[in-house]
Order: C-alpha cells, then sequence, then structure tokens
C-alpha cells in the first residue's frame, strides 16, 4: 500500500517476479483465488511463469485492476458468488493478448482493443492465448445494474471498438489506468457517477445481443418486480397474483418480463437457490439442518429442494456444505517482500462487500 502520500488513494501491487521461478504460478494461483480459479496448460505448466497485478481502490465499492500475465485458463463456478459474496461486474478492457470467452454455447474472442464483462455472481469460463494485459473495473452490482437494460444478462459479452460508445468507454478506462493511482480521494470520489454512468451507456448501446425484456417494458417495473421478490422470498405461496397485486400490473405483463429468465416461476427458484447456497455454506449457519434452510427460503418439498439443487450447481446440498469459503485476510497478512503486497485481496473480501 502506497502511504507515502496520505492524500492519495489507497494503491497495491501484487508480482510473482523475485519469487523462485517454481513457486510463482502456486503463490499466484493462491493470490488471484480471491476472484478465479486458474489453470496452466498442461504444455506450458513447467514453463516460466510471470503474473502482476496493480491495483486502486476508487471508492468503498470500486475497484481498479491492472494486469499482467501469461497463457491460462480462468474460472469461476456458479457457487463461487454464494461462497465469496463478490456480487460484482468485472468490465475488461484488453490491452494486449487475445481471451476465448464461454458464454453459454458460445464462445467468443476479446482481441487487443475491445472490452469484456464478467458478471462474478455467473459462472465464468476464459483462457488466454499467448501474454495477456488487461485493465478492470470491479463494481458492485447494486451501483451498476439500476444503470443497465439487463443487469443479469451480462456475463461473457464482448463489445466491440469499432462501436462509437464502447469505444469511448475504452479511452476513458485506459485514462484511468494511467492517472488514477495519483487521485486524491476526493478526486476519485468524483469520477466514479461519470464511470459507471459512460459503462452503462456503453453496455446498454452497444449492438452485441442481449437477452432482456426491457424492450417490452420499462426498466423501473422490473426492478420493483425484483423487489417485490425478494422481500417476499421466504413466502412459501409467493405467487403470480401475490406479485402482480403488490406491482399493480397484469399476468400478461408479469411473464413478458420474465420471459427472457425463463419464465417468473425459474427466476424465484434460482433465487431460492441461490440464497440457500449462501446459507449452507455460512459458517454461522452450519448447525441448522438442511431441511430448515430449504423450508427458510420457500421450499417445502426437501427431497424436491434436494433434487433442483443438484441439478443447478451439480453437488447435493450435503456437499456443497463441506465446501470450504476463501480465507479471509488481515491487513496484517498482506505484505510479502517477494510479491509486494496482497492489499488487492483483502479489498476484495473485506471492503468491496461492506
Amino acid at each position: 500500500m502506497d502511504n507515502s502520500t496520505k492524500s492519495q488513494i489507497e494503491s497495491s501491487c501484487f508480482s510473482t517476479e523475485y519469487l523462485a521461478n517454481e513457486m510463482r504460478f502456486s503463490e499466484w494461483r493462491r493470490s488471484i483465488a480471491t476472484l478465479f480459479d486458474v489453470s496452466r496448460p498442461s504444455q506450458h505448466s513447467s514453463d516460466e511463469f510471470n503474473a502482476t497485478i496493480k491495483s486502486s481502490l476508487l471508492s468503498q465499492e470500486v475497484m481498479l485492476a491492472r494486469c499482467d500475465t501469461v497463457e491460462q485458463r480462468w474460472q469461476r463456478s456458479v457457487l463461487r458468488f454464494a461462497e465469496d459474496g463478490l456480487d460484482h461486474y468485472l468490465i475488461q478492457v484488453q490491452l494486449d493478448g487475445k481471451q476465448c470467452v464461454s458464454r453459454g454455447n458460445k464462445e467468443s474472442w476479446c482481441t487487443a482493443g475491445n472490452l469484456m464483462v464478467i458478471d462474478l455472481a455467473d459462472k465464468h469460463d476464459a483462457y488466454n492465448v499467448g501474454n495477456l494485459s488487461n485493465f478492470s473495473v470491479i463494481v458492485s452490482r447494486h451501483m451498476l445494474s439500476p444503470l443497465l437494460h439487463s443487469p443479469d444478462s451480462q456475463e461473457g459479452r464482448v463489445l466491440s471498438a469499432n462501436q462509437p460508445i464502447v469505444k469511448l468507454a475504452i479511452e476513458h478506462m485506459k485514462s484511468l489506468e494511467k492517472i488514477a493511482h495519483n487521485f486524491s480521494p476526493e478526486e476519485a470520489a468524483s469520477v466514479v457517477s461519470p464511470t459507471l454512468t459512460l459503462l452503462a451507456s456503453a453496455l446498454n448501446g452497444s449492438t452485441d445481443h442481449v437477452e432482456g425484456g426491457q424492450a417490452i417494458v420499462g426498466k423501473s417495473i422490473l426492478l420493483r418486480c425484483k423487489a417485490v421478490i425478494e422481500q417476499f422470498l421466504r413466502k412459501n405461496d409467493l405467487s403470480v397474483d401475490f406479485i402482480c397485486r403488490q406491482i399493480g400490473i397484469s399476468r400478461t405483463n408479469l411473464y413478458l418480463i420474465f420471459k427472457p429468465y425463463g419464465g417468473i416461476q425459474s427466476y424465484i427458484i434460482e433465487r431460492r437457490l441461490r440464497r440457500c447456497a449462501e446459507d449452507l455454506l455460512h459458517p454461522e449457519k452450519s448447525v441448522l439442518p438442511i431441511y430448515t434452510i430449504a423450508e427458510n427460503w420457500g421450499f417445502t418439498s426437501t427431497s424436491h429442494f434436494s433434487r433442483i439443487f443438484k441439478k443447478r450447481f451439480g453437488a447435493s446440498p450435503g456437499d456443497i456444505r463441506q465446501a470450504k469459503s476463501a480465507a479471509l485476510l488481515t491487513p496484517e497478512d498482506c505484505f510479502d517482500n517477494d510479491i509486494g503486497d496482497r492489499h488487492y485481496e483483502h479489498w476484495l473480501l473485506e471492503t468491496l462487500k461492506c
């Protein structure tokens, strides 16, 4: 952390440069595990490895990060959100190299100069070829999603710099990468809102396909529906009619709004399953029986819950309960003369989630 000028925002630099070659990848994998599970192609597993992350904390909910490394695979499982609680977007400009990202059955290449969106609450699977350099803005969902037409359909999008609004956002991010570490806290606070507005404009204005129901009804209605569902998610008889009465819309409109999510009932089940996964991994709730957790989130049949939970997450509730959350770091644990510091890990695990 840079303490030389107290008026500057917090910064961090992690690097494997001064480690013995045989230790570099294992130390990197342990560090970046706060965001991704990484692996190397077998033909490169014993090659010389290097990785550097330079980060700045723009605010308590926005982090900037420059990453320079070599060929590897980057993954987040569907359960990582439940484990680490990172309900954030990672918007990344490719500075050098190229990445292939899977989005459903589709694969897209993000080449130098273009933009990629990662939803940390969703499954992510990508790999880069050769050396890689990128710069990312990591922002909490509740700050950016109200500005987006399709907040839950962003994972894996690749946006071309050929589109003017995307190009503008990319140039803004490149400027941040160069000067943000010199910002005072007041200067940093002043750029958060325009940065998010510009990024949202790029994501909304891109011609890249997004599945969303916003063309049918206003964004505000969808957000109100989601808020009602979250408020009454524990209600085991949460129904279409109840939601319609709360919002003041017709059943037809409600069905249209949630058609991109597989239907209103599918959306409710998905939200309940995620809540159950969070509780199963929460240390303070380890004494609660699985059936109690299921009942708390509106599931009336334990066998039905176990079946759809395993289908969704690939493991039974009992198996998931044995999973271990990422170890929490204290600021005192974050400095090492050989790697610089690991403050960015602490920010991801603690600060950005506050």
